[in-house]
């Protein structure tokens, strides 16, 4: 779809006119509600990503790609229990009601972190049994804020193809990075446009583009 093609690189406006003439074709659609939605939190406007996520939601509830996108826009407005519980919706609706489970249990007993800790070894016994995109486990790494262990596994997305990979300059949970040379140097690889991703930062702050 050519609108993701245009988050990737960083045209925000442009890919913004794009799904939302996706979703005027076909409003019921659940994929082109949640790009909306997913082209809000890549520029930093996370409470509307909340509401669009919401609202492909009431499509259909167990839509587990809105539910963890709605918990990633929680989370970066540091909305702790509502990021946790959306991603434990997402995990349930996929078929991982255990993992869910021990996520709210470890929250309630613990904290944010316990909870994200939960989930991260879930991924990690996941990767020594099937294919498990590595940028998944990266994500979770970035939201406990371990730069090590976040460029190791971004680098093992980029030594498995992952296509995911094709997101992580407008990733706002990789925003602490962006300072990393060794994050600027994957950027590059992957063939990501610095201009873009410059437009994309422009954007997060509310500023004209210059």
């Amino acid at each position: 779809m050519y609108a993701l093609f245009l988050d990737s690189v960083g045209r925000a406006e442009e890919a913004a006119a794009e799904h939302q003439r996706a979703i005027t074709i076909d409003p019921l659609s659940l994929i082109d509600n949640t790009n909306v939605a997913d082209g809000y939190y890549a520029v930093g406007q996370f409470q509307k990503a909340v509401e669009q996520y919401r609202k492909t939601l009431e499509l259909d509830p167990n839509f587990d790609v809105a539910s963890f996108g709605l918990g990633n826009a929680y989370a970066q407005l540091g909305m702790w229990r509502e990021a946790v519980e959306a991603w434990q919706k997402g995990l349930a609706s996929s078929g991982k009601v255990g993992t869910a489970e021990l996520m709210a249990r470890a929250y309630t007993q613990g904290d944010y972190e316990s909870a994200l800790q939960v989930w991260l070894a879930d991924l990690l016994t996941e990767v020594h049994a099937h294919y498990v995109p590595a940028t998944n486990v990266a994500l979770v790494y970035a939201r406990l804020k371990d730069k090590e262990h976040t460029l190791e596994w971004l680098n093992k997305a980029y030594e498995q193809r992952d296509s995911s990979l094709v997101d992580v300059g407008t990733e706002p949970a990789f925003n602490f990075l962006r300072s990393d040379c060794r994050f600027t140097d994957l950027l590059r690889r992957v063939g990501l446009p610095q201009a873009g991703l410059a437009q994309i930062n422009v954007l997060r702050k509310g500023k004209p583009a210059a």
